[in-house]
C-alpha cells in the first residue's frame, strides 16, 4: 500500500513538472526562435565560407538570407521582407494617434498641460461614430495578423526553399 501511494505521488509530481516545463517552453518560444535563427545564421556562414560563395557575411539572419536570395536570383524573400517592413510602418502610423492621446492624458494627469475635456470629447466621438472605432480596430488587427502571416511564410516556407536551392545548386 505504501509503495503504491509513493508511486502515485511520484507519478503525479512528474506530470506536474512536465506541465511546468511545457509552460516554460511556451514562454521561451521567442528565445528558442532567436537561438534557432542564430544557429541557422551560423550554418549559412559555414556554407558561404566552405564553398567560397560571393555572398557578404552579415550580422543578422534576415540580411544574410537576403544576400543568399540575391545570389540565387530568387526575389521571394526580399519581396516578403519589403511587405513586412511596409506593414511595420503602416501599423506605426495607425498607432500614432493612440500614443499621442496616451501621452496627452499622462501629461494632463501630471498637470503639465491642461487636458480640459479632451477625454470627454474623444469618448463622445467614439460613441457618436462607433463604426469608425470598429473600422480602426479591424484595420489595426488585420495589419498585425498580416505581418505575422508574412513573417511565418518568410521563415518557415521561403527560407527553407532558399536553403534547399542553395544546397542543391552547390551539390
Amino acid at each position: 500500500m505504501q509503495i503504491e501511494t509513493t508511486f502515485h505521488l511520484w507519478y503525479y509530481t512528474q506530470n506536474i513538472l512536465k506541465e511546468k516545463e511545457v509552460r516554460k517552453l511556451n514562454y521561451g518560444k521567442t528565445m528558442v526562435e532567436f537561438f534557432s535563427s542564430a544557429e541557422e545564421l551560423k550554418q549559412l556562414h559555414k556554407i558561404i565560407n566552405d564553398y567560397n560563395l560571393p555572398i557578404k557575411s552579415e550580422d543578422t539572419f534576415e540580411k544574410q538570407v537576403v544576400g543568399v536570395s540575391e545570389y540565387l536570383n530568387e526575389p521571394t524573400f526580399i519581396e516578403a521582407r519589403n511587405k513586412k517592413r511596409s506593414l511595420n510602418i503602416i501599423s506605426g502610423v495607425i498607432a500614432l494617434p493612440i500614443i499621442v492621446f496616451i501621452v496627452y492624458m499622462i501629461l494632463g494627469k501630471l498637470k503639465v498641460i491642461d487636458r480640459g475635456d479632451i477625454f470627454k470629447n474623444v469618448l463622445d466621438w467614439f460613441l457618436a461614430y462607433p463604426w469608425a472605432f470598429i473600422l480602426y480596430a479591424f484595420v489595426f488587427a488585420s495589419i498585425v495578423i498580416a505581418h505575422k502571416l508574412i513573417e511565418k511564410k518568410m521563415y518557415y516556407k521561403i527560407y527553407p526553399n532558399l536553403k534547399f536551392k542553395l544546397l542543391d545548386q552547390l551539390n
